[in-house]
């Protein structure tokens, strides 16, 4: 918000092309219209313009951005869902480079670039959600305001910024570095990315500990008539029940002695990435025996023996084999 900020203060929205809004969301008494009062005391009354989401696709809702220098438009009371003509007038206004058509009463229409800023504030987080599929989706910064603050804690804005603060506050989003906006603009602008990255590396993360995983509890035990195996574990009723271990179990196990403080995949994703690291080593890609699911008779604990889903070709690394020598990828 501060960067924001900085740019509707300094007038560079189009200069930095920052094509994006604000847009608060949570319950009512959340701090919201709060947030929007704070903006208000940075500005000349005349420089902030409130309007309802139905006024950007009525006839003359917004010709004040023409009769007035309006660095910011705030819509506070957003309730119902935003309609595909709103959206396409928000886009415009958000771009800082694509004229918008603007009727005014009496006179002729005007063809107008909007450089300021948008805060949209709602109590819904889906006012957007059908109209603005893939058009607005990348200019939303959205900002969620999630705790109700109670009666007793609500106190008027002037006693969280008094006058002087407000004085330093201006004076230092004025005087900004340039780069400093910049590499955030660059920053916002490439948050996907970002997202994708962390998401990777989150997904690396979880692989490196399935390879150390298998690396520690399993090896490769080719058998031409499949009867070397582990059962998968994937049906939790039997997950803690066969009497030779599964290997989703053996992997909870693991996490627990190992990694205490890492959450667990769920069996259907640490089965994807099991296989993934089965390929790797190349144990799954033999042309004789190699690893894969089969259903197999396995014996409980309780002496019952039930068919379940199994790995073939694969068994526990004991003390004894702990020293044996394990085939080297695509050996």
């Amino acid at each position: 918000m501060l960067i924001f900020f900085s740019l509707l203060k300094n007038n560079r929205f189009k200069q930095y092309r920052l094509d994006r809004f604000l847009f608060f969301f949570g319950p009512a008494n959340s701090g919201k219209s709060s947030t929007l009062n704070f903006f208000d005391l940075l500005f000349v009354k005349s420089a902030v313009i409130t309007k309802q989401l139905s006024d950007l696709s009525s006839s003359f809702g917004l010709s004040e951005l023409i009769e007035t220098n309006v660095r910011l438009i705030t819509i506070r009371d957003a309730e119902t869902a935003a309609t595909y003509k709103s959206v396409a007038i928000l886009k415009n206004l958000t771009s800082n480079n694509e004229p918008i058509s603007i009727t005014r009463k009496y006179l002729s229409s005007v063809n107008h670039i909007f450089t300021g800023g948008i805060i949209i504030a709602s109590n819904h987080s889906n006012i957007f959600q059908k109209s603005a599929k893939g058009i607005l989706e990348k200019r939303i910064i959205p900002i969620e305001f999630p705790n109700v603050i109670s009666p007793e804690n609500q106190k008027d804005l002037i006693k969280f910024f008094p006058k002087d603060e407000m004085g330093f506050f201006l004076s230092l989003v004025i005087k900004m570095e340039k780069n400093f906006v910049l590499n955030t603009l660059r920053l916002s602008h490439k948050q996907e990315s970002i997202e994708e990255t962390r998401n990777s590396l989150l997904e690396t993360g979880e692989l490196i500990l399935i390879i150390d995983f298998v690396k520690t509890n399993l090896q490769y035990k080719p058998d031409p008539d499949s009867n070397i195996f582990i059962a998968c574990g994937a049906t939790l009723e039997y997950l803690d029940a066969v009497k030779n271990g599964t290997v989703y179990q053996s992997y909870l196990n693991y996490l627990e002695e190992f990694h205490p403080k890492r959450a667990p995949e769920s069996f259907g994703k640490f089965r994807d990435k099991l296989d993934i690291v089965f390929q790797s080593l190349g144990w799954s890609t033999y042309a004789t025996s190699p690893v894969k699911v089969g259903r197999k008779s396995v014996e409980f604990k309780n002496g019952e023996k039930k068919k379940l889903s199994v790995y073939l070709n694969i068994s526990w690394i004991t003390p004894k084999d702990g020293n044996s020598e394990q085939p080297e990828p695509y050996d």
